[in-house]
């Protein structure tokens, strides 16, 4: 497969985690004279190994994933050229830990590696926050109804507990297992290992991608809370278990188990006994290898390559078949670390941050670093580069161009890149190049942000993209001049260029959300002044600005959604910035402390966050996109429908057939549940096909809306490749 996607990057087509992206125009004729289409003769990768970092932890990322959608990622995976895709798994505290890894002793496993024994682990839910879990909120998140998500949100999950179709959606699975409810544990590690079964070797088979999988953060027993206090000398055991359940039938198929070095030391200077309790368990779990012999190798992990005082510590006494892989230091802000020249590892794999959990709610652009990362890891000896990203769409451009430079084209820079991007994307737009100096003119540090980590509001705890009053958004005008900019390059779109228009809008609908957040939290400053001033009524009309802002920055969310990735998004803002700061009036919200001051009086309807969607047209959304089939399997699909007030659904059917005539064949597509506007369609298909999506509504007025996904069916639809 690799010679036929290399044959079509010659072509001019455009791999991503998106939809492949064909030129508006054939190749000229007089440019393919000068090629060489030697399909035999692929690139020399400038990394032998290349791949995605997906990270657990928050729903804007793989924590949401379906079953498809890992099997969709690893089809573009290969396509970009991607041979490794590695996970990290916690368990710090009780209500955090996730599925990822089993951890216990052989003697807690059947022979065949079931599982009899466990404790409470999640994958993050719409409920796994107070007070549902537990009081201290889930990386800042509170739990919360799907059904009962405001905007016009409720539409588009079919679970009040929305998670993991694959691993949450159990009775008493979501939003976590009791600790009382035994079965239901050890269900959820089984569930999570029969999705890794699925997936990993459709990865592995198809495209060769190697998969790493590890637990942080630091020694085993000290970071594993359910084992807090078990002695240290029975730290072999623990690993024993781990490895004879991955390798047993019951297992799934991985090619390297890492260990990874606690957080903090990227700070700080560990204690010399904290160093010993790391060494112990890396010859901990290097005895265990010993003893299982599992069919994978070991590495360390790491947001540091080593203690800062000697980054080469471990290296020097690990062995040479250990995998070591870090993460660049400071989410990516600090340049890659010079001490990899000083490890003899067989493999060294760094990794970029694609994007950070700081601005996660907001878009981040970090290209040129990225490309400037990878010249610095081949000088100091890395062959390996694996990027660290939670949402999809949001960082497919440094996504594709670390691919590209990593894979085929080694002396690939962020401004060669910009230009072709720009020319496939915004062919129209960019005839004067004018998207591409944009671009390159907002890349990476010279973008503003708007969110952050923490916030200035008591109420709102720490967590990705979080919200925050601030005066210093106050200025967005000026901050964010290039969206009224790229606004304008719309105009040289013609009509008739569905996807380019198509494209434009959701790049737009990005940037336009960083003024909506800016503009929200300026507004939110101002009301904090007011009240902090103790003006009460007077505050009302500045309340009102920011309930509005609330309104446009949440329909800006939900006109955004492509992928669970913007759903995430749409749920953390919500539940972790919107409503314990702003509108949760059982809090100490900002409107809480308004009807404080307010009292006996009560706040107008106007201030309370509206059910329904404000957008100006329905949505049809598709959000995992099925590309690649292997054979007997079926082509799953999953449609929402997003409804302004007065819009009513008549139908909504998926019609497919062969590649050469059009799609004759028609499936009704059914309600997923009896909740949201969510339905759910498939055929059986042993040959390549052809399909799209239609919804027929009926607008407030009566008349009769048309919707088609994609965008430019039944004329060009999506194609999906049988093996």
């Amino acid at each position: 497969l690799q010679t036929v996607y290399h044959f079509a990057t010659l072509l001019g087509v455009w791999f991503s985690l998106d939809v492949d992206k064909v030129p508006s125009e054939p190749l000229p004729l007089e440019k393919m004279a000068t090629m060489d289409f030697n399909t035999r003769k692929l690139p020399t990768p400038m990394f032998p190994l290349r791949g995605l970092h997906p990270f657990h932890d928050f729903s804007d990322g793989i924590d949401w994933w379906s079953q498809d959608d890992f099997k969709e990622i690893f089809t573009q995976m290969g396509r970009l050229g991607h041979n490794l895709f590695g996970l990290h798994s916690y368990c710090p505290t009780p209500g955090y830990c996730e599925p990822t890894v089993w951890v216990g002793k052989p003697e807690d496993l059947t022979p065949t590696g079931t599982i009899k024994k466990s404790y409470p682990a999640a994958w993050q839910t719409t409920l796994r926050g107070p007070p549902t879990v537990t009081d201290k909120p889930y990386w800042g998140y509170r739990a919360v109804n799907s059904s009962q998500m405001p905007y016009g949100g409720s539409q588009l999950f079919e679970h009040d507990c929305w998670g993991s179709s694959g691993v949450n959606n159990v009775p008493g699975g979501c939003p976590m297992p009791s600790k009382s409810d035994t079965d239901t544990q050890n269900q959820i590690f089984e569930r999570t290992a029969t999705l890794f079964r699925h997936v990993f070797p459709f990865a592995k088979q198809n495209f060769d991608i190697k998969i790493a999988l590890g637990i942080g953060n630091g020694p085993l027993l000290q970071q594993w809370y359910p084992f807090h206090g078990v002695p240290q000398n029975q730290t072999q055991e623990y690993y024993e278990g781990i490895f004879r359940r991955i390798a047993s039938s019951q297992g799934y198929p991985i090619d390297w188990f890492w260990l990874s070095l606690p957080e903090g030391w990227e700070y700080s200077q560990p204690s010399d006994t904290a160093l010993e309790n790391m060494l112990y368990d890396f010859k901990a779990m290097i005895a265990a290898h010993k003893k299982v012999n599992p069919p994978f190798s070991l590495g360390q992990y790491g947001w540091t390559l080593g203690p800062p005082k000697n980054k080469t510590y471990f290296g020097d006494q690990l062995p040479d078949d250990f995998m070591i892989m870090s993460l660049d230091m400071k989410l990516g802000d600090m340049p890659v670390d010079p001490a990899w020249k000083g490890f003899k590892q067989k493999w060294k794999v760094d990794t970029p941050w694609l994007e950070d959990d700081p601005g996660l709610t907001a878009q981040q652009l970090w290209l040129n670093r990225t490309l400037e990362h990878l010249d610095s890891m081949k000088t100091y000896g890395c062959n390996g580069v694996m990027g660290i990203y939670w949402r999809r769409n949001e960082v497919l451009p440094q996504l594709t161009a670390m691919s590209r430079k990593a894979y085929s084209d080694s002396t690939l820079t962020s401004e060669t890149f910009w230009d072709s991007w720009a020319d496939m994307h915004f062919p129209s737009a960019n005839k004067d190049g004018a998207v591409a100096k944009l671009f390159k003119s907002i890349d990476s540090f010279a973008l503003p942000r708007p969110v952050n980590w923490g916030s200035a509001w008591k109420t709102v705890k720490g967590g990705p993209g979080r919200l925050s009053p601030s005066s210093k958004q106050c200025g967005w005008k000026k901050m964010y001049k290039f969206v009224s900019t790229f606004e304008s390059f719309g105009g040289k779109i013609p009509k008739h260029s569905i996807v380019e228009m198509d494209t434009f809008n959701w790049w737009l609908n990005q940037f336009e959300i960083m003024t909506y957040e800016a503009q929200l939290e300026c507004s939110w400053s101002l009301l904090v002044d007011c009240l902090d001033k103790k003006q009460g009524k007077a505050c009302l009309p500045t309340a009102e600005t920011l309930a509005a802002n609330s309104t446009q920055l949440m329909t800006g969310i939900l006109d955004s959604v492509k992928t669970s990735s913007e759903l995430g998004t749409f749920y953390n803002l919500w539940s972790s910035s919107l409503l314990p700061g702003i509108f949760d009036l059982s809090l100490k919200s900002t409107f809480a402390e308004l009807q404080g001051q307010i009292a006996p009086a009560r706040l107008p309807p106007t201030l309370s966050a509206p059910m329904h969607y404000a957008g100006k047209a329905p949505k049809l959304i598709v959000p995992t996109v099925r590309t690649l089939l292997e054979p007997k399997e079926a082509l799953p699909v999953r449609a929402l429908l997003l409804l302004p007030p007065g819009y009513k659904k008549s139908s909504i059917a998926l019609f497919y057939g062969p590649l050469d005539q059009p799609p004759q064949g028609v499936e009704i597509m059914e309600p997923a549940t009896g909740q949201g506007n969510v339905f759910i369609g498939g055929v059986g298909v042993n040959v390549d096909v052809q399909w799209y999506v239609k919804a027929i509504v009926t607008s407030p007025t009566g008349k009769t809306d048309f919707l088609v996904y994609p965008p430019t069916a039944p004329q060009i639809n999506i194609v999906t490749t049988v093996l």
